[in-house]
């Protein structure tokens, strides 16, 4: 890369810049800005500070674009928007590896309100058959019997041993948990299963290994070594984390249980992946794993440079299983969520300018994703749309004009609240209306 760019970039996020105008500083002569939806939509929405370099940009990447999909997907959608919107003959790259409503997608990025040329975005489609390593999916779902999360997954950690003599095939696997002390617990529960298979002479998931390398820190880690397995999260020493990698890299450990914070992070290449359970811990509680987080655990399976195939292996409730079913097929259709903080976009578009009255914000709303997909699933976007949408989908037809209403609502409650003005000379933000904007106030 910096044979070929003098400059090759810099990353923009959270985690690297504190302000605007630090990371505009940053930003100014690179070739590539790498950055998450969220800090370019913060950093956008004072597009006017910053027009010499915004309108230089001629290349807007977005990998990972079904998290369109997801809580943040309104983020993504509103940058995309501003881009087209805002940008100067910008071209837009998107990219997914589930995403089975393309041509949605495609008709949003192409879309031109007014324009009664054909849309010029291009599609291409990649099937399974140019993977380097095919992958194999299993979904095995299990009655949760009344029992809470913790109980469920403590209950998940006697089905996997069970797995990996049926998938793994005497080949490297990787066993995902939603916590550090449930990585600690299904690994010595299977540790436990493993010593009894091997005295009870039965045919085991792999033979007992010969470690010839190095000493670990944490007595228990060692146990399980001496059984083929290993552990890894962020509550380890980096001197066990690494022997950790060592091991398995070298194939001493078979199966080394993990967060799913592995799967962005460090490169342990596996033939099997386990997911075991579909929920994590965070800061609300209990919630499902992102689409996102699930296929980066599905795309650990396979090694292409040893194995033809790899196998992915999901254990969830069995009031799950339709919805892991779809989405390890790459079913799951691609929903907007731009209707959940419509109001907060709708704040900073009239911060930005963008919206300045009813009509703008009729147009803006008509340049979204949102308005793509309420046109072919109005049911998912509630009641009112779904029974506007009952009139035909003409180009005139209610659901528009209901659309439009949701607009003219989130407006009214904006001047209502005071952080919008509204006279003759349309809508403007007021004092309170750029704080909220500014430091990504939500609106109750």
């Amino acid at each position: 890369m910096h044979r070929v760019l003098s400059n090759p970039g810099c990353q923009l996020t959270g985690d690297t810049v504190d302000s605007g105008r630090n990371a505009w500083y940053e930003a100014r002569d690179a070739t590539i800005i790498v950055t998450t939806p969220e800090k370019w939509d913060s950093l956008t929405r004072n597009w006017h500070d910053h027009q010499e370099i915004l309108s230089q940009m001629k290349l807007f990447l977005v990998d990972e674009v079904h998290i369109l999909n997801e809580s943040r997907g309104s983020t993504l959608e509103v940058c995309v928007s501003r881009m087209k919107t805002r940008g100067t003959s910008v071209r837009f790259v998107l990219l997914s590896a589930t995403a089975p409503n393309i041509e949605d997608i495609a008709a949003w990025v192409g879309y031109s309100e007014g324009s009664v040329a054909e849309s010029s975005t291009r599609m291409f489609k990649f099937g399974d058959e140019f993977r380097p390593c095919q992958i194999t999916r299993h979904v095995y779902a299990y009655p949760r019997k009344q029992q809470n999360e913790y109980q469920f997954n403590r209950s998940l950690d006697f089905k996997v041993f069970e797995l990996l003599m049926k998938h793994c095939g005497g080949k490297p696997a990787l066993v995902f948990c939603p916590t550090r002390k449930g990585v600690t617990t299904a690994a010595d529960t299977v540790m436990k299963q493993y010593k009894q298979q091997l005295d009870q002479k039965k045919n085991m998931p792999w033979p007992p290994p010969k470690l010839s390398a190095g000493s670990f820190q944490d007595k228990q880690l060692t146990s399980l070594a001496s059984c083929g397995i290993g552990v890894h999260h962020a509550g380890l020493n980096l001197e066990d984390r690494r022997l950790t990698e060592e091991l398995f890299l070298s194939g001493q450990l078979q199966v080394v249980f993990a967060t799913s914070t592995l799967a962005v992070g460090v490169n342990l290449p596996a033939r099997t992946t386990i997911i075991k359970g579909t929920q994590m811990w965070g800061t609300a509680g209990w919630m499902e794993y992102s689409d996102l987080d699930i296929m980066q655990m599905i795309g650990r399976a396979g090694r292409p440079q040893f194995d033809k195939e790899g196998v992915a292996v999901i254990m969830c409730s069995s009031d799950m299983e339709h919805r892991y079913r779809t989405l390890s097929s790459g079913q799951t259709v691609i929903e907007s969520n731009l209707h959940l903080n419509l109001t907060e976009h709708i704040n900073s578009e009239i911060g930005l300018g963008t919206i300045r009255s009813l009509e703008s914000a009729h147009h803006w709303l008509r340049n979204s994703f949102l308005f793509q997909r309420v046109k072919q699933n109005p049911v998912h976007y509630g009641k009112r749309i779904a029974e506007s949408a009952e009139g035909g989908l003409s180009p005139s037809g209610s659901w528009q004009n209901r659309l439009d209403v949701l607009v003219d609502e989130s407006l009214k409650s904006l001047v209502d609240l005071g952080v919008v003005e509204s006279d003759k000379k349309g809508f403007r933000a007021t004092e309170y209306g750029e704080i909220m904007s500014r430091v990504y106030t939500l609106c109750k």
